[in-house]
């Protein structure tokens, strides 16, 4: 991740300090000389006398950024795009690389895409954008963009990382389409399982079922049926013996 900001005028060489120059030119020379804490108080002064010059907007967020005040830097760069101006790329990238720094990735992701916008040649913006896919696991637009940065940068330096970065995320992806498929498969097999041990308790059921019903109609066949209107009770065959039930009192 590139870790300097952008900015947009480059000059060859940063030239003598000459008494009649502007606070824009005091504070540029100072800025490309690495002297942010000088040309912070030129570049101030340069906003004062010209607040519609982009260029002030864009080299004061970056000596902000360098000092460590990223969300001043931030704040100084949207005034830079109400003014406009043909480097909109170059702001939306730094106020980009600014968020990256406060941990708003979200936000830094949708700043790179909004430079690309305004320049579709913007290599580092690619870059740091696909950084960004990467630790989102958005794999796929990581490796468009380290392929797109390439194209836009062929002789980078860092061409042999980036081209690593893009093999290992496509192994990743291969892996993960694999791992997914086997998970799958294994999903749709426990699914089949299931329904096989469904289909087997159902089985087991109705058999079970079917076999307390012939139990029953087994025992109500062997109890029979009683066809008898009546039943009478006679007494024993043996001689009854007669006695007299007339008693005498006097007896």
């Amino acid at each position: 991740m590139l870790s300097v900001a952008i900015a947009v005028l480059v000059f060859a060489a940063a030239g003598p300090l000459f008494g009649g120059d502007s606070a824009l030119t005091l504070g540029e020379n100072y800025y490309l000389d690495n002297k942010p804490e000088q040309a912070l108080r030129w570049l101030e002064q340069a906003l004062e006398e010209d607040p519609d010059n982009p260029d002030v907007y864009l080299y004061l967020g970056v000596v902000y950024e360098q000092l460590g005040l990223f969300e001043r830097a931030i704040e100084t760069m949207k005034l830079g795009l109400e003014v406009g101006g043909a480097e909109l790329g170059t702001l939306y990238y730094n106020m980009a690389n600014n968020y990256q720094r406060l941990g708003n990735a979200g936000k830094a992701k949708e700043l790179y895409t909004k430079a690309l916008e305004h320049d579709e040649r913007f290599a580092e913006a690619y870059l740091n954008r696909a950084n960004l896919r990467v630790r989102a696991s958005e794999y796929p637009g990581a490796i468009r963009d380290y392929t797109t940065y390439l194209e836009y940068d062929p002789n980078t330096a860092q061409r042999r990382e980036v081209e690593k970065m893009i093999a290992l995320l496509r192994d990743t992806i291969r892996a993960e389409e694999e791992a997914r498929r086997l998970r799958e498969e294994q999903e749709r097999q426990a699914r089949l399982e299931e329904e096989r041990r469904k289909a087997e308790e159902e089985r087991r059921r109705r058999e079970e079922e079917e076999r307390r019903r012939a139990l029953l109609e087994t025992v109500r066949d062997s109890l029979g049926t009683s066809r008898d209107e009546g039943r009478t009770f006679s007494a024993p065959s043996e001689d009854i013996e007669e006695y007299d039930d007339t008693l005498d009192i006097a007896e």
